[in-house]
């Protein structure tokens, strides 16, 4: 069984680091037949300032553009085949990584046209949730922040 760790963006910064971490990206993860991990979060990373210094950020939600007003429509992960215990088709039981707790996200409708499943939304720090990424084909009422066997947190 090979297990695989998905991240569709850089992990690390020069600069501006909220111009990274898929800051503005649209990316499609696509996992394996076996269990596949997702990463929609960093524990931390490592990079340089805009003077060259080392600095390390932590608790890094990918995807998300740093602005409190905006619903992150034009930047997320699309995890095109999540498997989870009892869904009945024939893969692996994947787990999608976030930063930080289960008490800064929630769940809800895909809100992009034409991609049907639930979508992933950062709340903490936001005026308006930010959608980080979106489960294609997984209804809401299959998925829970507090499934451990469904999110981890890091």
């Amino acid at each position: 069984m090979v297990q695989m760790i998905l991240i569709g963006t850089e992990t690390d910064f020069f600069g501006r680091p909220e111009l990274g971490f898929g800051a503005g990206e649209r990316d499609t993860l696509t996992g394996g037949r076996d269990n596949d991990t997702f990463v929609l979060g960093l524990a931390e990373a490592k990079g340089r300032d805009e003077n060259g210094n080392d600095v390390v950020i932590e608790d890094v939600v990918l995807y998300s553009n740093s602005n409190i007003d905006n619903n992150g429509i034009g930047d997320y992960a699309l995890i095109t085949d999540f498997g989870f215990v009892g869904d009945g088709v024939i893969r692996g039981a994947d787990k999608i990584q976030l930063a930080g707790s289960e008490s800064m996200y929630s769940l809800g409708t895909s809100p992009i046209n034409n991609i049907s499943g639930t979508g992933i939304f950062l709340n903490q720090g936001q005026n308006v949730p930010e959608l980080i990424g979106i489960v294609e084909g997984i209804s809401l009422e299959n998925l829970s922040l507090s499934d451990t066997n469904q999110f981890i947190y890091v």
